[in-house]
């Protein structure tokens, strides 16, 4: 059995674009604790909540040599690696991981900790044999957290994955043995539960807390003949995605954006009420609402630090990894050490602000370069500016991606040039699709007098794929693409075409022309469109989503004409608005702007506000 495959493993470059000088990457022996490799080496990775037993599970194995919690605060702080013989010609190395529901540190602080050591492991082709996922017998039933956590470790492995899990109930020495086999019974045959997962290959084992019942469980995985790879892993490494972007880091991404808004839409009503008592002159309740409104000011502020810090990718997460291994001080909280760290690596946390209007210029910004195709305008001369008097306004953002045409054009290699060719074909507008496989992103884009499109488009977007073959990708007049397929097409003919659960069509029968079409987070949607009488209108579901924006647009007391909108698919928080104002004067209206409203964290943060 070997712990490498004969799969090629992309490897990448950590420091090519952080100019950080960090302490040197482990080689494959670091991974062993020093030891050497061997051919028979099985590495097998321990998972579960805080207080599930990881550490009592490797001890057990491993001789009593890890150190063992007994409340709720766990005591693996980072990924370790512990080394015990299974035979004479065999060494099993577990991989003993932080445990989500941690009070020390959040889902993502663990998540970000258990993807470095899986993405930089996968760089150095060792690959895991199995895994042991351990759970309580003393929990009353799976809820809550419990469930929450149990559908992020299932979108971790990924399908292929769940044949080499062993789930394992624990504590059974200190439970009434009854109760135990009941609620055993109730994991096993609740679909919802364990169910499904026994359904896919996942086995089901009892530990006992003795050497031989965790002896026993290790050997069922050790004695696969093909290591495993997770879907954490493929994503991560294979497609190039951003944590936030692969399935397990959705998973908790949603989680913190549900808990987020949940706070935000308390904090409003905490700010009504302090209003009224500052009108009332009511000292008492004035002071109590507005420590109400601090307290959930800074939870909000936890929780988008947590959700920016998902928003990373797997070559500044090991990096990021090292810096905490090489600087981890025991007498700072986990949580303090991974906010440093975050604050570092994302220079600042979300931020939503207005911003004056000052002549725009285009701003094409991309943290990720390997994920654009670039069509081939090999000897076109590059235009760093737009033409005087170019009114264009257009925004797209996606995940680490933001592209801004404005006024002003700065050069890209990654996207289509700002100027196609030698005339005065200048780019006018660009819309970000969704991810193929390989990692890179679609887009669309057009220019003065031409459309360019990735070559993935119709890969990523079959549909209107077909449509761009049946009626001709020049005779387009606007394409906006989103998340899971959906895309909204018209052509000059007035023909259109979607697909997407929202009926665009009817939202815009009878209308003049499409001014912006944005699909969002979790179904979530902005129109704007011009209706006869030149009047500019809008129509959107927000959900529970984009609370800065949707606070803004239900609270603006002036009327606004929306230019441009984007509404990021991978979270619902990001979004950027370009809009004019309408001040209604004593006999005429005055329009004031281009405006600009945004929500961004870390490098696109810098981006936007850089470019207005």
């Amino acid at each position: 059995m070997n712990s490498s495959s004969s799969r090629r493993i992309p490897t990448m470059d950590r420091h090519s674009d952080l100019g950080l000088s960090d302490p040197p990457g482990p080689n494959p022996a670091d991974f062993r604790g020093g030891r050497a490799p061997k051919p028979n080496d099985v590495f097998i990775a321990v998972m579960g909540v805080t207080g599930s037993g990881k550490s009592s599970f490797i001890s057990r194995c491993c001789g009593g040599q890890v150190r063992v919690g007994h409340d709720l605060t766990g005591c693996t702080s980072t990924v370790d690696v512990h080394a015990f013989d299974l035979s004479p010609n065999q060494t099993v190395y577990l991989i003993d991981t932080p445990g989500f529901n941690d009070t020390n540190r959040g889902d993502a602080e663990v998540l970000t900790q258990i993807a470095a050591w899986l993405g930089e492991s996968y760089q150095h082709e060792i690959l895991l044999h199995g895994i042991v996922y351990l759970h309580p017998i003393t929990d009353r039933r799976m809820l809550g957290s419990a469930r929450r956590n149990l559908n992020v470790f299932i979108k971790l492995c990924g399908f292929d994955a769940l044949q080499k899990v062993v789930l394992a109930t624990t504590m059974w020495d200190i439970s009434d043995q009854k109760i135990a086999e009941s609620r055993e019974r109730e994991l096993i045959e609740t679909e919802d539960f364990w169910g499904w997962m026994r359904s896919q290959g996942c086995m089901v084992s009892r530990h006992d807390d003795t050497p031989k019942s965790a002896v026993r469980i290790i050997r069922q995985l050790a004695r696969h003949e093909e290591p495993v790879v997770t879907d954490l892993q493929r994503e991560l490494v294979e497609q190039n995605l951003p944590l936030n972007e692969t399935s397990a880091g959705q998973k908790i991404q949603s989680e913190l954006l549900a808990e987020r808004n949940k706070l935000a839409g308390i904090s409003r009503d905490m700010e009504a009420h302090l209003r009224q008592a500052i009108k009332e002159g009511n000292a008492a309740a004035v002071a109590m609402f507005s420590e109400e409104r601090e307290k959930y000011a800074e939870e909000i502020k936890k929780l988008e630090l947590e959700i920016t810090s998902l928003r990373i990718t797997v070559e500044k997460l090991i990096v990021q990894d090292h810096r905490r291994r090489h600087t981890v001080d025991h007498s700072i909280p986990p949580a303090v050490i991974h906010r440093q760290s975050v604050d570092e690596d994302m220079k600042g946390r979300p931020t939503e602000r207005e911003l004056p209007p000052t002549p725009p210029r285009a701003s094409l910004s991309e943290t990720r370069p390997r994920q654009i195709q670039q069509p081939d305008l090999k000897g076109v001369s590059q235009a760093v500016r737009m033409p005087p008097g170019n009114s264009a306004a257009s925004v797209s953002m996606w995940g680490d991606v933001v592209c801004i045409i404005g006024d002003v054009g700065l050069s890209s290699t990654q996207y289509p040039r700002l100027k196609l060719d030698s005339d005065s074909a200048f780019l006018r507008s660009i819309s970000l699709g969704d991810v193929a496989s390989g990692g890179f992103r679609s887009w669309i884009a057009r220019y003065e007098e031409r459309w360019m499109a990735s070559n993935n488009l119709a890969k990523v977007y079959p549909k209107l794929g077909h449509g761009i073959t049946s009626r001709g990708l020049q005779r387009l007049k606007c394409c906006f693409l989103g998340p899971h397929g959906q895309f909204f097409a018209k052509w000059q003919d007035g023909q259109h075409l979607y697909s997407s659960p929202i009926d665009i069509p009817k939202i815009l029968d009878g209308q003049i022309d499409v001014v912006d079409v944005a699909f969002g987070y979790e179904g979530t949607y902005f129109v704007a469109y011009t209706s006869p009488g030149d009047k500019n209108i809008f129509k959107y579901d927000l959900g529970n989503h984009y609370d800065g924006l949707a606070y803004f647009l239900n609270n603006e007391k002036r009327k606004i004409i929306v230019l441009s909108i984007t509404l990021d698919p991978r979270n619902g928080t990001d979004y950027i608005l370009v809009y004019n104002e309408c001040i209604q004067r004593a006999l005429r209206t005055e329009i004031k702007g281009p405006k600009v409203r945004f929500q961004s964290s870390g490098p696109n943060a810098s981006a936007i506000s850089s470019f207005w």
